[in-house]
């Protein structure tokens, strides 16, 4: 039942992380390797995510759970 979306999401990764072909080829020169301050901004969107689904979940769970503090 979950096989399909898990086979789409380890062809994804696949294709978003895997290494090319080596060198050359008809689309032109193999690209420079990025710097890795790249990586560092391409998570921020990641954190900003994450944050937008955990602040207000923890908001939810203080309001709920505040009557149960002594």
């Amino acid at each position: 039942m979950f096989i399909v979306p898990l086979a789409n999401l380890g062809i994804a990764l696949y294709l978003l992380f895997g290494g090319g072909t080596e060198g050359g080829n008809r689309f032109g020169p193999p690209p420079e390797k990025n710097h890795p301050a790249i990586y560092l901004v391409a998570l921020i969107p990641l954190i900003g995510i994450a944050a937008a689904i955990a602040i207000p979940a923890y908001q939810h769970y203080v309001l709920t759970h505040a009557h149960h503090v002594s």
